[in-house]
């Protein structure tokens, strides 16, 4: 198993239980200190914005974080916010990867469907457009904080939505970016492992 899916395995479960407890609501106010405008040299390279203070103090865990941030086009560099006064650029992981899209054909109910699914953890915010019957027939979910609507075509209001917000919410909350950034997020006290490994073997009496 390669190490970026390994780490949305050792993830999936945390981002459920906090996107669901939380009940799937706008980040709050993190109790961590983050690195900001400071850096890390980790490896050869600079990164700093939002990971926690002393991230560099779990190596492993680390290393599978930025080769999953990587992998899913949340790395970038800070060259639209870089301070030459504290050291110019670094990578960041996550911080400006709020916004994202899928889109793609597949089956939606045991229809034939084309998707676009549009997330946004800075509000947050989503919107679910499914078309069957050759794009004839559209059914578009919205949701944005605790607001929830259904439109005839995107940015067109059809009328008030079936499902909570929550609901709606949830599914950006469940996507592998999400897993990145909880891991990110929580990296001080995240642990890494090796899928596979054999377990430890019973201690058996003499």
């Amino acid at each position: 198993m390669s190490n970026t899916r390994l780490l949305a395995a050792l993830s999936v479960a945390a981002v459920g239980v906090s996107a669901f407890a939380s009940g799937v609501c706008a980040p709050q106010a993190k109790t961590t200190p983050f690195l900001g405008a400071n850096f890390i040299n980790f490896e050869g390279y600079k990164y700093g914005g939002m990971l926690p203070v002393g991230a560099e103090k779990n190596p492993d865990a680390l290393r599978i974080l930025i080769r999953a941030a990587n992998s899913l086009g949340q790395m970038r560099d800070n060259q639209y916010q870089a301070d030459p006064k504290v050291g110019g650029y670094y990578l960041v992981l996550g911080d400006t990867s709020l916004a994202m899209r899928i889109d793609g054909d597949g089956t939606w109910n045991g229809q034939k469907a084309h998707v676009v699914l549009d997330w946004d953890y800075g509000t947050p915010g989503i919107r679910l457009d499914v078309s069957t019957d050759g794009g004839k027939t559209h059914q578009i979910q919205v949701a944005a904080n605790n607001l929830a609507w259904d439109e005839k075509s995107p940015g067109v209001y059809s009328g008030p939505a079936q499902t909570s917000a929550q609901e709606r919410l949830a599914l950006a909350y469940l996507m592998p970016s999400e897993a990145m950034l909880e891991v990110r997020d929580g990296l001080l006290s995240a642990k890494a492992s090796k899928a596979g490994a054999p377990k430890p073997r019973a201690k058996t009496k003499a």
